[in-house]
């Protein structure tokens, strides 16, 4: 039996966290985030996916989605492309997809779904904290994708803070759960 290739999600790398668990191949290819690389994309996180090819389907439903909703992106390419706009996209990318009637999309939607699943276990408690379904951040990512390869100029750093935010207080509930079951054991 031949064995099963598992594959890795490679996602838009933001400050590295506790909970971050990356793969060893990602490692070699992280990318630090600052504002200043937030406001000029390279094409290098393209060039992080494994295959850029699997990106082609979900790049044209978000070509689909913003050619129904021109106002979710900037008619002017050079304004810069802020976090709620990246969300507000991700959303009508959602329900694009879970309303469309094309097998397809249908499809594709359920990838993205089981792509969102393989997120690290870490990673995928912050994204519970903050009620957000694992496909959806999926589907997110894939816009910031479309976003550097059609060279757009953005600013994560908002949901940068929320993430930060959320990871600070993941760990101090893994502290105070760890002090409570000390206490209990001491007693």
């Amino acid at each position: 039996m031949a064995s099963q290739h598992v594959p890795v999600i490679h996602s838009i790398e933001h400050p590295p966290t506790p909970l971050d668990t990356p793969s060893p191949e990602h490692n070699a290819q992280k990318q630090e985030y600052s504002p200043a690389a937030a406001q000029n994309p390279t094409p290098s996180h393209s060039q992080n996916l494994p295959d850029t090819n699997r990106n082609a389907p979900y790049n044209k439903i978000v070509e689909e989605v913003l050619r129904n909703r021109p106002d979710l992106l900037p008619s002017d390419s050079s304004l810069l492309i802020n976090s709620f706009q990246i969300d507000q996209i991700a959303h009508a990318m959602f329900n694009f997809m879970v309303f469309n009637p094309n097998p397809v999309v249908y499809t594709l939607f359920q990838q993205a779904t089981q792509q969102g699943a393989w997120i690290s276990e870490p990673r995928l408690r912050v994204l519970a904290l903050l009620n957000i379904m694992p496909g959806w951040w999926f589907l997110r990512e894939r816009v910031i994708n479309w976003l550097e390869d059609t060279g757009r100029l953005m600013d994560d750093s908002w949901q940068q803070a929320i993430l930060n935010q959320a990871v600070a207080n993941f760990e101090k509930m893994k502290m105070q759960k760890l002090l409570r079951t000390q206490a209990v054991q001491q007693m």
